[in-house]
């Protein structure tokens, strides 16, 4: 949205709102495309120093095992996929609409990583416990 608040006013809806199907992982350099792509190759090096702090401390109820690092980055990765795609289509949407987006988009989208968050979460110790996967510290 900053990138359409340099280049349009909300009485004007920017040419690229018109076309909401280019998808934000596609090969061009777009102003959009470059920021996504940073944020995502952001995903996986944060969540590992977030689960080794956590580790460290011996904070939380879960041992940490190869598969549910690799369960939990799979879930991270998604999560953080479905909101780039939703936060461009929803930044044009509202910018099309005369909406200003920082005002409205990121409630939304908060709302929707958290809820997104807690269910590939929630999904992953499912996934873990019908593999086998299971924890005998849960609890304690």
């Amino acid at each position: 949205s900053a990138f359409s608040y340099c280049t349009n006013d909300f009485s004007h809806a920017p040419v690229t709102v018109l076309t909401l199907t280019r998808p934000t992982f596609t090969p061009s350099s777009g102003v959009n495309t470059r920021s996504a792509r940073v944020l995502f190759l952001l995903v996986a090096p944060g969540h590992l120093v977030f689960l080794y702090t956590i580790n460290s401390m011996q904070g939380g109820h879960t041992t940490l095992t190869s598969v549910f690092i690799a369960f939990y980055l799979a879930a991270a990765l998604l999560q953080v996929v479905i909101l780039l795609y939703l936060a461009d289509w929803m930044v044009n949407w509202m910018w099309h609409r005369g909406m200003d987006p920082d005002n409205f988009s990121i409630p939304y989208l908060t709302a929707l990583g958290d809820l997104l968050g807690t269910g590939f979460l929630a999904l992953c110790f499912h996934i873990l416990w019908l593999i086998g996967d299971r924890d005998t510290d849960v609890g304690d």
